[in-house]
């Protein structure tokens, strides 16, 4: 198969001989390209750099017996409709599965900056959730690392590219050439190897994630649930509803907040919002830790004076507790691969 768009020549993805058919098929993107070089800091040019790492990142994946695909080689400027046309027809040759891993590096007027950015496609767009998983994989393989002792910053961003595609994707801004410590270690190309494990580790990662959606209401008055069935759950202080298929509220109890997180199997996370009581706004806090048991998920919710809920959900459930007379929460999980 060969796509001739352009005048860049597209080809079959490379494997490894033993390339595994069931993984997902990677496609890294060479960050600019042509006289498009990208950031610069004295003779190194971010271009010549994310060439570099995209050498290591394919001969590591390659071994690792993934398919790859390397877009851009020739150096060549290429706009993002075009590339999002090419990365396309990639993932639509493997029935789109496919997995997006675009190279760059970054730079600052503030020399101090330092680290590695991982940017996904914001939470509206088709791809977030997928991409998230991947992105929180491996921001955790780079931050656990007890040698590296490297920060990682997750960040959703509307880039061009992530808007031209149909598949997860991620872009990794792998250190800041402006910095004395990670420009070091990126000529040393110990940064590029650090990260091409990483890449492999979160790709081979077996661990499933879990997307919380939470809904938090306030004020004088009740939430009402629409169910198939409901349960008291004693130990949890809620109730656990099945089938749920209207939420409504009366008097002045009303939805203020509805935030999502996505949490690896056995992660937390923390959620802080306002909550008016006697015409003040008081701040809330809570944490959540889910842990994956078999097709269920089990849910515990910290509370900020430290008392603890439980319950196992499945995804055709609602939580709904009460911490406070004037304060409820409610929990949806989903398992996400």
């Amino acid at each position: 198969l060969v796509f001739a768009l352009f005048g860049i020549s597209l080809v079959n993805p490379s494997q490894a001989k033993d390339a595994d058919e069931s993984k997902k098929l990677v496609i890294i993107d060479i960050g600019h390209g042509g006289v498009d070089t990208g950031a610069k800091f004295g003779d190194l040019t971010e271009r010549q750099l994310n060439e570099e790492f995209a050498q290591v990142v394919k001969a590591k994946l390659e071994n690792a017996g993934h398919r790859v695909h390397v877009l851009n080689p020739e150096d060549v400027m290429i706009p993002f409709e075009k590339r999002g046309m090419l990365i396309n027809g990639l993932a639509e040759a493997v029935d789109q599965k496919a997995l997006l891993v675009s190279l760059h590096h970054n730079s600052s007027r503030e020399a101090k900056r330092s680290g590695t950015e991982i940017y996904i496609p914001g939470w509206q767009s088709p791809q977030h959730a997928d991409s998230a998983v991947f992105a929180e994989r491996l921001r955790g393989e780079i931050e656990q690392d007890p040698f590296a002792k490297r920060r990682a910053s997750l960040i959703e961003a509307n880039f061009a590219l992530f808007k031209q595609v149909s598949i997860p994707a991620i872009l990794i801004e792998a250190g800041f050439i402006t910095n004395e410590s990670d420009r070091e270690i990126i000529r040393s190309g110990k940064l590029h190897q650090f990260l091409a494990d990483s890449i492999i580790s979160a790709t081979e990662a077996a661990r499933k994630a879990v997307v919380v959606e939470v809904k938090i209401f306030e004020g004088d008055g009740k939430v009402q649930i629409t169910a198939e069935e409901s349960k008291l759950l004693g130990n949890s202080g809620g109730i656990l509803f099945t089938g749920l298929d209207e939420i409504k509220t009366t008097g002045e109890m009303k939805l203020v907040s509805a935030p999502q997180m996505m949490l690896q199997d056995g992660g937390k996370g923390k959620i802080s919002t306002g909550v008016r009581a006697k015409n003040e706004t008081e701040l809330k806090e809570f944490s959540i830790t889910t842990t994956i048991e078999d097709d269920a998920i089990q849910l515990e919710i910290e509370l900020q004076d430290g008392t603890r809920r439980k319950a196992l959900v499945t995804e055709d459930q609602f939580l709904l507790i009460q911490p406070e007379p004037n304060y409820s929460i409610g929990f949806k999980a989903a398992i996400s691969d």
